[in-house]
This record gives structure tokens, sequence and C-alpha cells, in this order.
């Protein structure tokens, strides 16, 4: 297999104690910033555990990363448990990799093409990590406008790329067929399967070119088993999350189209349950239902985690008359049927109204409870007129706020987001946020909350 990633280690760090007066200091509470002087994005974290499986080591955190050419690399760091850098690297997938793209017989850097890449998911696994992504590219020769193909990386302990991948739709490398460079495909997540395998899920644009659907590959590092696209009628449909099950069947979570069990149009959060030879055995959607019937939800998925009795489910549903957008939460049961659904209300009002609000992700408490983390785009609540705020809320096992628990973090004029949380041991959540400095700066910051919301040491 080529090796498609080019690894640099960034060496410029700070410990960066910027002075805003809405930002806590590190030297107050449990927070941290990581990054260079760039632009940067959280988008994952996991915990990392000593061998007994329980005591807290530290934290790997995947993302992204701007470079000075502008280009937009993978990141990944690790901290130690009190959130301190340890190591770092970005990677990315420029470099020569559809060959003689100019056809005079010579691969040079005429060939080259610079991509741009997307962090999907980061796994943990027991000699090293596993990132996977989507990056995309602009090529005139190639008639490639924001091209986009999926990419992976196998990383050992010290974040070294120990085998790489590259799927795209169009695999002609020869100059007759580098016209056909059109068809888009993305990458969600990547889990390791109890068989020693892969599964790869996102979504790969259909032969019409013209909508996505649901894109599912199961692999190891030397053969493809089995891959396939899963269309459920017009519009894109995008895998999001899977979970491999008991039997070996695999839960995948995305969203798309179909129409609601309950009734819901537009899209809705679509569940499906394959075998482990990737033949479909179950499937059904559930969206919001809108008290005005001439209101159509659009809910897109955005994360999902395994809980006792089933799934619990959060993404961002947005109202076709207002073009408003508020967090939702589904509480499903094992067959992917949703128990509950609604809007999260916020205690935040704005114009007599909830203020709008993205979720992007959720925890569970060691209570049963959960967190949802995401962002308020445009915070204007009384008196404070911000940009988007990092967003955090706790709502109970059906999805109803939690009297107290809902907060907002953020430096006054940037566009600061809540990607991902985590629950600990000992009850505390700790959040992965990118906090915007402005001028081109942002930081990939942890913070660490007690089960109240409030920042904790």
């Amino acid at each position: 297999m080529k090796k498609l990633f080019y690894t640099s280690i960034v060496l410029l760090f700070v410990s960066c104690q910027f002075e805003d007066d809405n930002a806590p200091k590190p030297t107050d509470e449990f927070i941290k910033y990581i990054g260079a002087l760039a632009d940067h994005e959280a988008k994952d974290i996991e915990p990392l555990y000593a061998d007994d499986g329980t005591t807290l080591e530290g934290f790997v955190i995947f993302g992204t990363q701007q470079q000075q050419d502008l280009t937009v690399d993978y990141y990944v760091a690790i901290t130690d448990a009190s959130g301190n850098l340890i190591n770092d690297a970005s990677f990315d997938a420029s470099g020569f990799i559809f060959g003689d793209i100019n056809g005079n017989g010579i691969i040079n850097q005429q060939d080259s093409v610079n991509s741009q890449e997307s962090a999907g998911q980061i796994e943990v696994l027991s000699n090293g990590f596993l990132i996977t992504g989507t990056s995309s590219f602009t090529q005139n020769l190639l008639g490639a406008n924001e091209y986009q193909f999926i990419t992976y990386a196998f990383l050992d302990q010290n974040l070294s790329a120990t085998s790489t991948g590259l799927i795209r739709a169009d695999t002609s490398r020869n100059i007759s067929g580098l016209q056909n460079v059109t068809r888009d495909m993305i990458a969600n997540d990547m889990i390791s399967l109890s068989d020693g395998t892969f599964l790869l899920i996102g979504a790969k644009e259909n032969a019409a070119e013209t909508d996505l659907d649901f894109y599912i590959r199961k692999f190891d590092q030397t053969t493809i088993y089995w891959e396939k696209s899963i269309g459920f009628g017009s519009g894109d449909d995008v895998l999001v999350r899977a979970f491999e099950n008991d039997d070996q069947s695999i839960a995948l979570f995305g969203y798309s189209n179909d129409p609601g069990i309950n009734g819901s149009a537009g899209i809705n959060a679509t569940y499906v349950l394959v075998n482990q030879n990737g033949n479909i055995l179950d499937s059904n959607s559930n969206g919001i239902l809108e008290a005005n019937a001439i209101d159509v939800n659009d809910d897109v998925l955005t994360d999902v985690i395994e809980t006792s009795g089933g799934y619990a489910v959060v993404g961002t549903s947005t109202r076709s008359s207002s073009e408003q957008s508020f967090s939702f939460f589904m509480s499903m049961n094992k067959n992917g049927v949703a128990q509950f659904s609604d809007i999260i209300s916020s205690r935040f009002v704005e114009a007599e109204a909830s203020i709008q609000s993205k979720a992007l992700a959720l925890t569970q408490t060691t209570s049963n409870e959960f967190v949802v983390v995401g962002e308020y785009p445009s915070f204007r609540v009384g008196a404070e007129n911000k940009g988007g705020e990092a967003m955090f809320v706790g709502v109970d096992q059906v999805g109803n706020p939690i009297q107290g628990l809902e907060s907002n973090f953020g430096l006054e004029g940037g566009n600061d987001v809540a990607n991902d949380a985590i629950t600990l041991p000992d009850g505390k959540i700790v959040v992965a946020c990118t906090i915007d400095f402005g001028v081109g700066v942002k930081l990939i910051s942890l913070m660490k909350l007690n089960d109240s919301g409030s920042l904790d040491r």
C-alpha cells in the first residue's frame, strides 16, 4: 500500500493564557489550551487508561490544524491526565496520489495536489490509534472542484503513521479517465470489529452524481471483504456512527429523507441493522414532529452513544418555516425505534423564544443522565451580544432539561464550540472545545466540568 500521509511533528506549542475577562484562567480551573498560533478545530476526544482499564493516564484529541500554506491537516494530540501536552502530530493526504495527472509521462510537482482534511473519529487501539476523515481538493486538470475522498491512518503510540489508506469512488488513474474524478466520498466513523477487521462508514455519491448514499466497507490492511452503498430515495443519506453487537451484527446510525415511522417528513435520523456480511436485517427512521402540521423539520443526527436500554441520539433540527435550528435528543430502544424525541428547550431566551442551538455530541453521566454539548451560533441574551458560544446542557433519560444544568462558555468576540465530551470514572465531564481568539487563531481547549456544569479543577 502506497503511503499517502506525510507526518510533521509540530514543535512550537504554547500554553496560552490570553487576556480576556470572559475566559476562564487555567490557574483557577482545569482548562488547557492546545495548539500553535494557527487555526485549529477539535472533533473527537477519547480517554487513555492504563493496562488495568481504570487508571486514567491521559487523553487523545483528534481534529484539524491549518498550516502556513493555508491547507488544513489532520491533527492528533496526546495529553496527560492533567491535560498537559505530551505529544502531537499533523498529517495530510497531499502528494502524487493520482499519478501522472498532466499525461507527460513523468510524475513531478505538477502532478501534486494539496488536500484539505476534515476530521472524522479516532479510535484507541491496543497498540496505537486509528483515525479517519475526509480529504478534498480542487484540481483543474482533473476537472475536480472540491473533490472529496476518504483517508485513514493507523498510528503507533508515538503518533507515527504505520499504515495509511485512501478510498475514492473513481479509481481510474490513467489520463483518459481523469475527467471522471467527480463522485464524492465522506468518512465519519471507523471501528474495530471483534473478528479483527475494521468497519468504515460515511457516504458515497451515487452513480447519478446527484445524491449521497450510505457507504459501508469491511476490510483489514490487506483485504476488502465487502462494501455496500445503501440509498433511501432522493436526498443525501449519510452514516455517522456504528456499533457492533454481541452477535456480530452492526447497528448503523445516520440521517436520510426516509419517512419517519412516526409520520415525520424531511430529513430524519435513520437506523440500519446489518449482519456481519453487510446484509440489511432491519431499518427505520425517526424525526421530530412539530405541532404545526405545515412545518417540516430537517433532523440531522450528529452523535449516538450506547445505553443499557438502547441508544441516545442527538442532532440539530431545522424548521422549514423559519430556518431556525435547535438541538434535539432521542432515546431509542435496541431496535432503533425512538421512545422519546423532542427539541431540547433552553433556559436562554432571545426575543421571548429559546435561543437557537446545535448539538454536536453527548455523554452519559454516572447518574445515568446525559450531557449534550455543541454551540449557540449567536448568543444574544439580555445585555450579552456575543458570537458563537460553547453549549453545555444536561438532560434526563427522556431528554428533559435538568434545571440548573445549562451553561455557555467562550470568549467575548469569537465563535466558540464544544465539540465532544466524555465522562470520567469519578463523574467529572471533560469537554474538548474549539476556542476562537480572533486574528486567525483558534486553539483546542480541554475543560473539566463537575456534574453541575461548573468548571472544575
